[in-house]
């Protein structure tokens, strides 16, 4: 899943009971409502972590822990009646594709980047939220009382696949390639409420970030579902470093809690994350398909001090086994 955009010219079409969104480049504004197994390995070197990347909506370009090949099944571990959603990205737009109810959905992405999807509070224009979004490079926490961070996932090879329960409502799905806002590409779109919503399947393993720390399980499984999300009142990230062996995971534990992060990068065999910056109580959850043996999680996001937040305990030792 990928990466962002202001919200810019918009066409929707109602075809056989589902919607396509199409949103023009950046620059313009204005829209319309309309209702309406884990992946090859292969290029898994990932660009290092630095604070400008690490920021809401700044982007680990080719740095993500999960994807999906063209050929393999999308929902092998959705329930059946899980909505399907695709996203893509054209020449000047960002597309989205499926049946806009509430329940569970997958959200199947064909772009490469950072796929972030934000719905709207109630009473939010879209006028506030892109004002929000300007100041969201600086502090995620930005958009509180204007919009919630419900899914910020990267996409590995251009093809990813995230889990996550819809509410009726107004998003905005955004899609970021690299750091220049002008690149951006991002649509507008409805959830309508469904009289049945689906559910999703129950993850083998949970791993929840707070303030200041991480619940969950210390152990996950190569190509196991996992659910990834933020009880803190914060927003908080779920980043990674792989780490060559368990001392040096530990290293790099404790080079972060004391804030020597270029030194923990050095350490680190590659970098990515599970979960880019998500606000209070919400998650998604996805297959994993990382190489086994042992990781340091983190929230590589800065507190209102300008300490990163792995200064505070954020920064935790698991493991992934076959």
């Amino acid at each position: 899943m990928q990466r962002i955009h202001p919200v810019a010219g918009l066409a929707a079409a109602v075809v056989a009971g589902a919607v396509v969104c199409s949103t023009a480049a950046a620059g313009t504004s204005g829209g319309t409502d309309s209702a309406g197994p884990p992946a090859a390995r292969a290029a898994r070197h990932q660009p290092e972590l630095t604070a400008s990347q690490t920021v809401l909506f700044r982007p680990l370009v080719g740095a993500p822990s999960v994807g999906i090949g063209q050929d393999q099944q999308l929902l092998t571990l959705a329930r059946p009646d899980a909505s399907v959603i695709t996203i893509a990205r054209t020449s000047k737009a960002i597309e989205v594709h499926g049946t806009l109810r509430s329940g569970g959905a997958e959200l199947v992405s064909a772009l490469r980047g950072q796929l972030v999807l934000i719905r709207f509070d109630q009473n939010a224009s879209k006028k506030r939220l892109q004002a929000a979004l300007a100041r969201t490079v600086v502090n995620p926490n930005a958009l509180d009382g204007v919009a919630v961070i419900m899914v910020d996932v990267a996409a590995h090879a251009g093809h990813s696949a995230v889990q996550v329960i819809l509410r009726p409502g107004r998003y905005e799905a955004l899609n970021i390639t690299n750091a220049r806002r002008s690149s951006w590409r991002s649509t507008y779109f409805r959830v309508l409420r469904s009289n049945r919503p689906a559910r999703l399947a129950k993850p083998g393993a949970r791993i929840e970030a707070i303030d200041f720390g991480f619940h969950g399980a210390s152990r996950l499984h190569d190509g196991e579902l996992v659910r990834f999300g933020n009880r803190g009142y914060l927003v908080h990230m779920i980043s990674f470093y792989r780490a060559r062996s368990r001392k040096a995971a530990r290293r790099i534990a404790a080079d972060l809690r004391r804030g020597h992060t270029a030194r923990a990068k050095r350490l680190a065999v590659t970098t990515g994350m599970f979960a880019g910056p998500l606000s209070h109580n919400q998650w998604q959850q996805l297959v994993i398909a990382d190489h086994p043996g042992y990781y340091v999680i983190a929230s590589m996001l800065r507190i209102q001090s300008g300490r990163y937040q792995t200064r505070l305990g954020m920064e935790r030792v698991i493991r992934i086994v076959r």
